[in-house]
């Protein structure tokens, strides 16, 4: 028997014959035609709504692996990515197509699918802002005309000293010459 070393009356909740060590799983890419990227809008139940990449939102149909006692690695919620299979032999009169389940991924795969994958993912980005009120950075500034003026002052600044110590590195400070009669006169007993 099992020895209960959490405590708690759910710690011995499943068996041992179905929990297994995660090992790191490489990330399921589309492969083939009819698979696409979807991001979660509302969940049914056995079945939810998505948002492909391609803007259109379908109806998605849980399968049974996904379901159930081991769906520990897989849980989904509404703003999940997951990849999709397109149901093409089936059609609907009402608009909305179905499609299958296919994958679940984490935020962590989803960062590593944004990175080395061919797709534009714009379309589930726009919908997650939707949902969750965070805009994504894409590399634009939005400033008013106080704040670039401030910008400026400061970069003025900056060059103002970086061209004050390029003088003193090339010999201001040193005496008054004949040859050089604006240079600076340097007295030791000032120091």
């Amino acid at each position: 028997m099992v020895k209960n070393s959490k405590g708690g009356c759910k710690s011995k909740r499943m068996a041992r014959k179905h929990v297994n060590s995660c090992p790191q799983r490489s990330v399921r890419k589309i492969t083939e035609d009819g698979e696409m990227y979807a991001i979660v809008v509302k969940h049914f139940g056995g079945q939810c709504e998505v948002v492909t990449t391609d803007g259109v939102t379908r109806m998605c149909i849980l399968r049974g692996k996904f379901k159930g006692r081991s769906r520990r690695d897989n849980n989904m919620a509404q703003g999940s990515w997951v990849m999709i299979g397109i149901r093409e032999w089936e059609v609907r009169g009402d608009g909305k197509t179905k499609c299958d389940l296919l994958c679940v991924y984490s935020d962590i795969e989803r960062d590593e699918l944004k990175q080395n994958s061919d797709v534009k993912f714009t379309e589930l980005e726009k919908v997650n802002t939707e949902m969750t009120g965070v805009i994504v950075d894409n590399n634009v500034a939005f400033k008013d005309d106080k704040t670039s003026d401030y910008e400026n002052i400061m970069l003025d600044a900056d060059n103002l000293e970086a061209d004050e110590v390029a003088e003193d590195d090339f010999g201001e400070g040193t005496p008054k010459t004949a040859d050089a009669p604006d240079e600076y006169v340097f007295d030791v007993d000032d120091i």
